[in-house]
C-alpha cells in the first residue's frame, strides 16, 4: 500500500491543466477574492459586532460552498473531464456533512496542535483527502476522514513535502505579483488534486492485484 507520490508527475498535469484551462481558474480564484472584497466593504461601515459575526458567517459559508464544488471541479479536470464555471456553483446533496468534516478537520488540528504542534501536522495530512472524499464518494463527515486516513497511510512525508513546496511555489508567485500568484495557486491546488488521484488508483490497482 505504501508507495511514494509523483511531485513531477502532480505539478506537471496541475501546470499542464492550468495552461489549458486558466480562464476557469482564473474566474474561480477571482470570485474568491471578490467575495473578500465585498465582505470588507460590507463590513467596514458596520458598528454592531453581532452584525459583523452573523455577516462573517454568512461569507464562511458561501467561501465553503464554492471551496467544496472546487475540489469536485479540480478531480474532474484531472481525470479529463469537462467542466463549466457553472459547476463551481452546483449545490450538492451532502454540502452541509462538508461543513461538518471541515469543523471537526479543523478542531482535530488545534487540538493536535496544541500537543507540541507536532501532532498537529501529522493530523492535517492524515486527513488532507477528506473532502476530495466526500464529493467523490458521497460518504459522511467519519466515513470520510476514515478513507482519508487510509489513503494517506505511508505517503504522509511525501504529503509534507508537497506542502512545503507549494509553500515555496506560491510565495514565488506573490513575487511575481497577482497574475503570478493566481497561476501557482491555480497549479498546487489541481497538483494535490493529482496527488489524490494518484492514491486512489494506487489503492485500487493493490485491491485488484
Amino acid at each position: 500500500m505504501d508507495q511514494e507520490l509523483s511531485f513531477k508527475v502532480a505539478l506537471s498535469e496541475g501546470w499542464r491543466v492550468t495552461k489549458s484551462r486558466f480562464p476557469l481558474m482564473l474566474a474561480y480564484l477571482g470570485t474568491l477574492l471578490a467575495l473578500g472584497v465585498v465582505r470588507f466593504v460590507i463590513e467596514k461601515p458596520i458598528d454592531s459586532t453581532a452584525l459583523k459575526v452573523i455577516l462573517g458567517l454568512g461569507f464562511q459559508v458561501l467561501n465553503w460552498f464554492l471551496t467544496f464544488n472546487a475540489l469536485g471541479v479540480s478531480i474532474k479536470l484531472i481525470d479529463g473531464k469537462e467542466v463549466a464555471y457553472a459547476d463551481f456553483w452546483r449545490p450538492q446533496s451532502n454540502f452541509w456533512f462538508y461543513v461538518l468534516a471541515t469543523l471537526l478537520y479543523g478542531f482535530i488540528i488545534a487540538g493536535g496542535t496544541l500537543l507540541l504542534i507536532v501532532p498537529g501536522i501529522i493530523f492535517g495530512l492524515m486527513f488532507m483527502f477528506y473532502g476530495y472524499v466526500m464529493v467523490e464518494k458521497s460518504l459522511g463527515p467519519i466515513e470520510a476522514l476514515k478513507e482519508s486516513k487510509r489513503l494517506t497511510r505511508g505517503v504522509k512525508w511525501d504529503l509534507f513535502l508537497f506542502s512545503l513546496i507549494a509553500i515555496g511555489l506560491n510565495i514565488l508567485g506573490v513575487m511575481a505579483l497577482l497574475v503570478g500568484v493566481l497561476a501557482t495557486m491555480a497549479v498546487t491546488y489541481l497538483a494535490l488534486a493529482h496527488l489524490y488521484r494518484q492514491r486512489t488508483r494506487a489503492l485500487e490497482s493493490i485491491s485488484a492485484a
